[in-house]
């Protein structure tokens, strides 16, 4: 059999109850067998007492020793069936002795383990854990079984008169089972939790109690042998159940201290059915007898004394109790005020009942600036109305419901407005409370951050205005459906940047921030201005087209008039405007995208210009997207070409040089004009490795024409940024150099158009190649508003004059021409009229002095080989 830590064997738990049944058997058979019943009995209580002795002292001895619980626990634990094994262990003891003892001395050997075995057992019971934590709780319902059983004993005294004063023995052998049987049914009855376990060592306890005091009974009223053996068969069930109980009461850990938070007040309900029978039983007997005896009256007097015994340990327990609570208050009133939290409880009617400390330390609010006030009126006038629905939501669903937030602003004591948000929970059904309950924090300081989180994500940092996300999310919200709801307005700012370099980065900074305070001040108050990108701003408006279009206008003006500088003189930026209407079939990048192309063909302009967004800009986007991939290396493939087209004398006929024009042939793109193939090559930056194709292209073609005897000029355009560059220069000296071409007979041309202000620079590249012996040209003269003393400061050599139609049809034109022509001739130049396409026209030419033309009515461009074949043609005959 195994063995637990002390020793002794572990029973099972159903030898006890088996050996008992064994006892029962055999003391029933005792009946009818002739047996002695003193034996008989004796030999029944001492076997079913046995085993039950020995499990429960070895269940105490390892409880204390098993290390599972605190050894107050384990001490408490172990004294409940220790006390019940010595109740077990006098009851078979006593029960055994009496064979061996004379018949006379058996009621009293009886009535002593009686006494012995009552009060193991009930102090035994009051030792199980859970039944009471406290001496006093133990104390109390140990007074509560004896007040019971006196009671009872003062009741029987009274109603069966003479039974007490004829067997004392027998009376104290009832009254005691009376109270142990009070004492049992009080621990069964009081809070426990594991029920199921006292139950059984109560019941236990009960039987054996019983069983002795019907013993006692019976061995001094020489009552029948089976009175004995019916004695004796509530003995031998008692221990049993008392074992199977004490197994299951030892604790695991440690006991929740319930009779520390109050005392039990379950006594007095119980205690009032006693106490009444045995006050009617003593005015019964005072109606029907003259007076009490002194054992009645000390029965009255005992039951007195054990009432007030009784509320010393309920007096304590009252102490400690209202000690708790003083203690558990002020320590939730110093953890509610120092809480971030306030706290407030609200009636039905939404009138403030109480509220927390700390509502005056976080908000300044006293108690008279709340309680008794509505909770609305201290909001924001704004947020009553939503702050009320919430209330009234929070009150219409059921108790049970999650808590609900509610965001409000709240005026504090110095009457300004926090953000505050609550949490309302509706504790209605809880009867310590009753009311809405609502925990206010301030997230004023979470709200700034917000804000300011919010400005620097939607906001541009320099000109306050909305960047390219809140542009977004306005151009995405002011959509409609499948119907136009406004118009994007993308304006740009072209020379913003090269004033940055020029002046510097705080010069370029305060100009823009100017551009935008004049764009705010335009825009309307439902409209949204924000920054894209550097240069270029954004204005989203509700507006349909003509009155978006009116903006622009006012735009293009306001932004074109002059910024001053903090140094230096005011400066002009041109303007672009582009316009695209917001549909729904289009994407918010997609309305910005649009915006941009439409503003960028208003940009390539060069001018102060207003544009809308039509389809055609998505053909030109994808134009220039394929000419810009297929451009790089355009050169080493062999795909550039030159067309050339003769300069005439008008007089004569007679070819004296050409100008050459650059093609690119792609096999896919097709011919590639000049005006489209030189911005590309300009933003790809490949205009350098063009222009010197060119060059070597060009200076190769007029060494070949001398070879065969056509002593010709060439000349070649190329733009303002490309003669500006410092590599122009000695390029064309190295072209000239390579192919051994004179350099009279290239003229570098460009045109008036691209001048703008680069003069300065333009004049001393061209003195530069004059002064390699390269001629000079100033192309489309007549284009622009000519300005004369332009000429004078330019060293040219060339002047080309346009247009023919201005000349045949304007008189005041062919003034200007005339100008032109007297001026340049004055200066040395040459003029050549192009462009000449009827005969009318080369006339007038040459009325108005061109003494030299090209165009249509002479030849058009065409390649080299075809070129020579006029050169043949036009050859002059040998003299």
């Amino acid at each position: 059999m195994p063995r637990g830590g002390s020793g002794l064997p572990d029973l099972p738990p159903l030898l006890p109850a088996m050996i008992s049944i064994g006892a029962l058997a055999a003391l029933a058979g005792s009946q009818f067998g002739g047996f002695d019943a003193i034996a008989a009995a004796a030999l029944a209580v001492a076997v079913s007492a046995l085993l039950p002795a020995l499990a429960l002292v070895r269940r105490g001895w390892a409880i204390r020793t098993s290390g599972r619980v605190s050894a107050r626990v384990a001490r408490g634990a172990c004294r409940c069936p220790g006390l019940l094994g010595v109740g077990v262990v006098s009851t078979g003891g006593t029960v055994a002795a009496l064979p061996w003892v004379p018949a006379d001395l058996r009621p009293m050997l009886a009535a002593g383990g009686l006494v012995v075995a009552a009060g193991a057992f009930i102090v035994g019971l009051l030792q199980i854990p859970g039944a009471a934590f406290t001496l006093a709780g133990r104390l109390r319902h140990g007074f509560d079984g004896l007040i019971v059983g006196m009671c009872l004993a003062l009741v029987g005294w009274l109603l069966i008169p003479g039974f007490g004063a004829e067997y004392p023995l027998g009376y104290l052998a009832a009254s005691l089972a009376a109270a142990g049987a009070a004492v049992a049914a009080t621990v069964v009855l009081g809070p426990v939790r594991r029920r199921i376990a006292v139950v059984p060592c109560a019941g236990g306890a009960v039987l054996a109690i019983a069983g002795l005091a019907l013993l006692v009974v019976t061995l001094g009223k020489s009552g029948p042998s089976w009175l004995t053996l019916a004695a004796a068969g509530l003995a031998v069930g008692g221990p049993p159940l008392i074992w199977f109980g004490a197994r299951l009461v030892a604790p695991a850990s440690e006991p929740v201290p319930m009779g520390r938070v109050a005392p039990a007040f379950g006594g007095y309900p119980v205690l009032a059915i006693p106490v009444a029978a045995a006050t009617l039983a003593i005015a019964h007997h005072l109606l029907t007898s003259a007076e009490l005896d002194r054992a009645a009256m000390f029965l009255g007097a005992l039951v007195g004394g054990l009432l007030a015994l009784r509320e010393f340990p309920n007096a304590a327990d009252l102490r400690r109790y209202a000690h708790r609570l003083a203690a558990q208050e002020t320590r939730l009133r110093a953890l509610l005020a120092g809480a971030n939290d306030v706290t407030m409880v609200l009636d039905n009617d939404f009138v403030v009942r109480w509220q927390s400390p700390a509502a005056e330390r976080l908000f300044g609010l006293h108690r008279e600036d709340l309680v008794g006030h509505r909770f609305l009126d201290l909001l924001h006038p704004d947020d009553r109305a939503i702050a009320a629905d919430e209330l009234r939501a929070v009150v219409g669903r059921t108790p049970a419901a999650r808590p609900s937030l509610l965001v409000a602003r709240l005026r504090d004591g110095l009457g300004c407005w926090r953000d505050t948000e609550s949490t309302v929970s509706d504790l209605r059904a809880n009867p310590v409370v009753g009311a809405l309950v609502l925990q206010v924090r301030d997230v004023s300081q979470r709200v700034v951050l917000e804000r300011t989180l919010q400005r620097l994500t939607c906001c541009d940092q320099l000109t306050g205005l909305s960047n390219r996300r809140e542009l977004l999310r306005a151009i995405s919200s002011r959509r409609g459906a499948g119907r136009r709801s406004g118009t994007l307005l993308v304006v740009d700012l072209t020379g913003f940047c090269a004033i940055n370099d020029v002046v510097g980065r705080a010069a370029g900074d305060s100009l823009l921030l100017a551009a935008a305070q004049r764009l705010r001040s335009l825009v309307g108050a439902e409209d949204l201005a924000s920054r894209l990108g550097e240069r270029q701003f954004a204005v989203v408006t509700a507006s349909g087209p003509i009155e978006a279009y009116a903006l622009g206008c006012r735009l293009l003006a306001e932004l074109s008039r002059a910024y001053p500088l903090p140094a230096g003189r005011p400066v002009r930026l041109v303007v672009s405007v582009g316009l695209t209407a917001l549909e729904e079939t289009a994407s918010a990048e997609e309305v910005v995208r649009r915006g941009d192309l439409a503003v960028r063909r208003a940009a390539e302009s060069g001018a102060t210009r207003i544009d809308w967004y039509d389809e055609s800009l998505e053909e030109l986007l994808v134009r220039r997207l394929d000419v810009e991939r297929h451009l790089p290396g355009a050169a080493g493939r062999g795909e550039l070409d030159l067309l050339y087209q003769p300069v005439v004398e008008l007089g004569s006929g007679r070819p004296v040089g050409v100008e050459a024009l650059l093609r690119w042939r792609h096999p896919v793109l097709g011919t590639v004009l000049p005006a489209e193939l030189l911005p590309a090559a300009e933003r790809l930056r490949v205009a350098g490795e063009i222009s010197e194709w060119a060059l070597h292209t060009a200076c190769r073609q007029v060494a070949a024409w001398r070879r065969r005897g056509h002593d010709l000029w060439l000349a070649m355009n190329v733009s303002a940024r490309q003669l500006a560059s410092s590599e122009f220069v000695p390029e064309v000296a190295a072209a000239l150099s390579v192919h051994q071409s004179p350099p009279e007979r290239l003229t570098i041309e460009v045109s008036e158009v691209e001048l703008a202000d680069q003069v300065s620079s333009v004049a001393g590249q061209l003195s530069r190649l004059r002064a390699l012996g390269v001629r000079t040209g100033l192309d489309d003269v007549g284009t622009c508003d000519t300005d004369l003393a332009r000429l004078r400061r330019l060293p040219i050599d060339v002047v080309k004059l346009c247009p023919p139609g201005a000349i045949a049809g304007d008189g005041a034109a062919l003034e200007v021409a005339a100008a032109v022509v007297e001026v340049a001739r004055r200066l040395g130049a040459v003029v050549v009229a192009e462009g000449l396409e009827t005969d009318d026209e080369r006339r007038l030419a040459h009325d108005a002095g061109c003494e030299f033309g090209q165009g249509f009515v002479v030849a058009a461009f065409s390649p080299a080989e075809h070129l020579e074949a006029f050169l043949e043609r036009h050859r002059p005959a040998p003299r």
